[in-house]
């Protein structure tokens, strides 16, 4: 991802919810789908009482210009220059209408879909703390974690938009009748790849953490289990290669393997799903058939076996 044009963050349905995030309105409001998941205040400033809860500053302002008597207004927090909350660009309350126009401007200057002075998520990547607010990347972040990380971390609304969407997925199967324990995301952990995986995907380890404390991730190569414990002892990797793009057949990839399997043996892993068996036509860039890495699969686990006599495992 050699661009932010390319991030798919900006629609009025996510920056209306990133507004309502900042504010504890809409599905953040007290009776919303999502009450007291709102922005915390390592990210609004100190927050007020209204109606005998804790809620943001902005959420009563009549307009992000105006504090309202309650401290900073939202453009001092935030170094903004907004007029109204209405947003800049296709407003769901002033506009609507469903779009069926494929050649439609999606962030028009003037006329219709545009509201001058109204709200916008930032476009433009910066170390502002409005920036981080929608966007919290630790490699853009000198490698740190945002306040109040590991327990209660202060991410920006992005990281805050995946871990929700892992979550009501979650919510979705366990109604179908899939048990709690049994649920693990399935994620990219940006932070432990590259500025570009985190910046495009924000999906840190924490998004992979469910309610139920279970957390799944996705890592090639050997990951760190201290990041990862972190946020949860009870963890698996749902796709896992400990040395991608290596000869099947080297003994470096076996060494990696087996090393890689009983560090996460030693760290109580819940789960690990290699990946994957080549079939005709498949990606054969982690080929485990007939591979060092299915090799030491077979013989670390007929140790194991042999250790206790039973198989490794929960």
């Amino acid at each position: 991802m050699k661009s932010d044009a390319f991030l798919a963050d900006y629609s009025p349905f996510a920056v209306t919810e990133f507004r309502d995030w900042l504010r504890h309105r809409g599905l953040y409001d007290a009776d919303g789908k999502y009450a007291g998941q709102g922005a915390p205040a390592a990210i609004t400033g100190g927050q007020i009482s209204v109606a005998g809860k804790m809620v943001s500053p902005f959420h009563d302002d009549p307009t992000p210009a105006d504090a309202r008597g309650t401290g900073s207004s939202f453009n001092s927090r935030f170094g903004t220059k907004f007029t109204t909350w209405d947003l800049a660009y296709w407003d769901l309350v002033k506009s609507p209408q469903p779009i069926t126009n494929a050649s439609f401007d999606p962030a028009p200057k003037t006329g219709e879909g545009a509201t001058p002075g109204g709200f916008d998520a930032p476009r433009v990547r910066s170390d502002s703390q409005f920036w981080r607010a929608w966007s919290w990347d630790t490699h853009d972040q000198r490698g740190k974690y945002p306040p109040g990380n590991p327990k209660i971390p202060a991410f920006g609304f992005r990281q805050h938009l995946t871990r929700k969407f892992v979550q009501d997925i979650g919510a979705v199967l366990q109604r179908e009748g899939i048990p709690a324990e049994m649920l693990f995301p399935h994620q990219i952990p940006g932070e432990l790849w590259n500025a570009e995986r985190e910046r495009s995907g924000a999906s840190t380890i924490w998004s992979g953490l469910l309610p139920s404390g279970n957390l799944g991730i996705t890592f090639f190569g050997c990951v760190d289990v201290k990041r990862v414990e972190q946020y949860s002892q009870n963890w698996g990797i749902f796709e896992w290669h400990p040395l991608p793009g290596s000869d099947p057949k080297s003994d470096k990839l076996y060494r990696e393997a087996g090393e890689s399997l009983e560090l996460y043996f030693d760290s109580r892993a819940s789960a690990l799903f290699p990946g994957w068996w080549r079939r005709e036509g498949q990606d054969k860039t982690f080929p485990l058939n007939d591979s060092k890495f299915a090799e030491a699969l077979k013989n670390w686990l007929a140790k194991k076996q042999r250790a206790d006599g039973k198989p490794p495992g929960r």
